[in-house]
């Protein structure tokens, strides 16, 4: 089965696993999830599996570039060469995990990781294109040793799958099992912003790389999620870019090369968040958000965004399940790149997002042309942005007074 097939297969699967826990932890009266959050949080994982489509088919063949001219060794697949690799790959896991919580320049793409302030299951969905970048670039001594890149994607899967199941609260401690792997109770520690928990657990599946390097630490406090400087916006741009804004700073002010250096070596708590508030009046208007957006505080935008956010994930399986011609691929891929983006300036009450608005539909309204074959109805696009325009300038004075009722 072709690996766009088994992604698109995949998608309802994880999401339906997502729909139980939510369901649950109603059930159960448990606060694990916040509406702002998760779509943040699926806003995040859309883009990611959605940047896939252009980067797959370049890191299979970066990896078999590297196995057929660097390779050491010609490993054939077999049991015990299955099982070392294994070992490896959890290894790399390890090595580029720490590395990413002590390096600026790498913390810079993996925090977006951990941002959330909560803890369930979307958050696995948290990556971004350039956390699997950095990724991709630790697992490059695979091929050079002479794992077939198939036997590398597959154990990489693994590893990645593995990932969703320990993003839970509802799962407690596993007995002997906490000795071996990664189990939720681990990672929470990881994701927490107690001091006790700072930069331990960065184990994969494996849990003994931590006890071998000393970064192990078991549960033994209620977890605070989030990072110790809580970023406190849904804007998705911002969640993405807001700590390279501030390493920038912090390395345009700094003197002489040396601290330049360290900035961008040197580890987050190096960092000075000066510059934060500017940053923020620069680039977000506002330095927090106004009011959550929930279905009881507002629940027109609530229901507005759970459609947008559905449908984004609608055009990713579709994009998936039927591998599309370039064209239609880039009309797609603006149209959930434009959606997330606004998703995260609904929840944040911006004013701005209308022009995108209307951008997003007239991109809509190029797919279904494409996808219909009759090239003529494109002469219609200018009506079809006036009428648009019109309509929205309606929408846009309902919206204002939804917007400054809470204020």
């Amino acid at each position: 089965m072709p690996y766009q097939i088994i992604i698109a297969l995949a998608l309802p699967a994880f999401l339906a696993l997502v729909g139980i826990e939510y369901y649950f932890s109603r059930l159960r009266k448990k606060p694990y999830y916040r509406f702002s959050s998760s779509v943040s949080n699926i806003c995040i994982g859309i883009a990611e599996r959605l940047s896939q489509l252009f980067l797959a088919g370049y890191m299979v063949v970066v990896l078999r570039f590297v196995q057929q001219h660097f390779s050491l060794w010609h490993i054939e697949a077999g049991a015990v060469s299955w099982l070392l690799l294994f070992i490896l790959t959890d290894l790399m896991w390890y090595a580029y995990h720490r590395f990413s919580h002590t390096v600026n320049l790498l913390w810079g793409a993996h925090i977006v990781h951990h941002q959330s302030e909560e803890y369930n299951l979307t958050v696995s969905f948290r990556i971004t294109v350039f956390q699997a970048l950095i990724r991709f670039c630790f697992y490059l001594p695979l091929p050079v040793i002479g794992f077939p890149p198939e036997m590398i994607l597959v154990t990489f899967s693994i590893c990645g799958i593995y990932q969703f199941f320990i993003h839970t609260r509802f799962i407690k401690k596993l007995g002997v099992l906490e000795e071996i792997l990664v189990t939720p109770s681990h990672h929470r520690v990881h994701h927490g912003s107690n001091a006790l928990y700072l930069d331990k657990n960065f184990g994969g599946v494996l849990i003994v790389w931590d006890r071998i390097f000393g970064t192990f630490q078991r549960e033994t406090e209620e977890v605070r999620y989030g990072l110790t400087k809580p970023v406190d916006s849904h804007s998705f741009l911002w969640l993405h870019f807001h700590f390279w804004l501030t390493l920038s700073e912090n390395f345009k002010t700094r003197k002489g090369w040396r601290n330049k250096l360290k900035a961008l070596a040197g580890g987050p708590e190096s960092i000075s968040y000066d510059c934060d508030r500017l940053l923020r009046k620069k680039y977000l208007s506002s330095g927090h958000i106004r009011r959550a957006v929930s279905s009881e505080t507002a629940p027109v935008l609530y229901a507005y965004v759970y459609l947008q956010v559905a449908l984004a994930v609608t055009v990713l399986f579709f994009v998936y399940l039927v591998p599309p011609g370039t064209p239609v691929l880039l009309s797609a891929t603006v149209i959930v790149g434009l959606t997330l983006v606004n998703c995260g300036a609904i929840l944040e009450q911006k004013q701005w997002i209308f022009p995108l608005e209307i951008a997003r539909l007239a991109t809509g309204y190029i797919l279904a042309v494409l996808l219909s074959g009759v090239m003529d109805l494109l002469i219609y696009l200018p009506i079809f942005v006036l009428s648009v325009s019109w309509n929205y300038s309606l929408i846009r004075h309902r919206y204002l007074k939804l917007l400054y009722a809470g204020r």
